[in-house]
């Protein structure tokens, strides 16, 4: 099981991370290409935040959640359990999203972000695949778990 996620982890964070480097090479700072009219544009930002810029500037201790989340989602969902495959490759996702952007923090100072969307006149923040990695995998996660708390009060409520 570990073997695979390491696998499939270090496949994310590999894709991530080239993915960011032809954006930084390809592009100038702060430069917008057109993807999809006015819907989709690839702009190449650096975040020195978490998410929606929050915290920006606290790199130290964006990284030291970043640490602290990979720790905790270990031994709260992952160690002595069994998963399924679905479970595996979702936490792996996830795994391999914080470690994409974790690199980034440590090496650069900062998150490069590319993807950037207009929806209805509102301008999305710009973000990265490894923000997608630990968005969906999340919410992923968060479905599971209610299922599997559903499942036991059924259980417990045919008991009694």
């Amino acid at each position: 099981m570990y073997k695979l996620m390491i696998i499939i982890s270090a496949l994310f964070v590999l894709f991530d991370q080239l993915i960011k480097r032809i954006i930084s090479i390809s592009f100038s700072f702060g430069e917008e290409r057109e993807i999809i009219g006015d819907f989709f544009r690839l702009t190449y930002t650096r975040n020195d935040g978490a998410a929606f810029g929050i915290l920006g500037g606290h790199t130290l201790l964006l990284i030291l959640v970043g640490v602290f989340a990979i720790g905790f989602i270990y031994f709260s969902f992952i160690k002595g359990k069994v998963l399924t495959k679905f479970e595996i490759v979702v936490f792996s996702i996830l795994f391999g999203g914080i470690l994409g952007n974790l690199i980034d923090r440590a090496l650069l100072g900062y998150v490069i972000d590319y993807l950037s969307f207009n929806i209805f006149g509102y301008h999305f923040p710009t973000f990265n695949l490894a923000d997608i990695g630990i968005v969906l995998s999340t919410m992923f996660i968060l479905f599971l778990t209610v299922k599997e708390e559903l499942e036991c009060r059924k259980l417990k409520s045919k008991k009694m």
